[in-house]
């Protein structure tokens, strides 16, 4: 598929003699937009200006999305511990000896995007319970809230504003 530009207004002026000069008849014609392999057109550099060839990478980046296939990082907490925006997408280990609460918290205090996913791992022997801040819903089958054992896990989604569905190894 190939990407191609006109120019919105098209001159009735007649082409010059001097083909050494950029004629109408040029300014008139479709132009095309050639790129590498593996790029696409955007902006990764501040403010406006002139379009860029985007590697894979800056993609991700803007996109704000990991490679396919590797998880957006590891977040290792050894206390009870809420939620926090820089956390979607990635693994949260609760590595605590003793019972421990990780906290969803109300969207005011931190706006996941509605299609968020986290994963809980609970790494440590210390037994894991997943709660709501005031104003929250944590949907699970028959309200199973607690990971059941060291090394189970559950999977927390975002589904609408205050709403989470959690799912995995849980237990009541």
């Amino acid at each position: 598929m190939a990407l191609s530009l006109t120019h919105a207004f098209v001159s009735a002026k007649s082409d010059g003699a001097d083909s050494t000069l950029v004629r109408p008849s040029a300014w008139n014609a479709e132009h095309s937009l050639v790129c590498a392999t593996g790029v696409i057109l955007g902006r990764v550099s501040s403010s406006t200006g002139v379009v860029e060839e985007l590697t894979p990478a800056q993609v991700r980046t803007l996109a704000e999305v990991t490679q396919s296939g590797v998880i957006g990082g590891i977040n290792t907490r050894v206390s009870n511990y809420t939620l926090v925006v820089a956390d979607r997408g990635k693994v949260v280990e609760m590595n605590v000896a003793s019972a421990n609460t990780l906290t969803i918290p109300a969207n005011a205090d931190a706006a996941f995007p509605v299609g968020t996913q986290i994963t809980i791992l609970q790494y440590g022997t210390g037994q894991t319970t997943i709660a709501p801040a005031a104003g929250v819903t944590i949907n699970a089958l028959s309200g199973a809230l607690k990971i059941t054992a060291q090394y189970g896990a559950a999977s927390l989604y975002k589904r609408a504003t205050n709403e989470w569905v959690a799912f995995g190894t849980l237990t009541t």
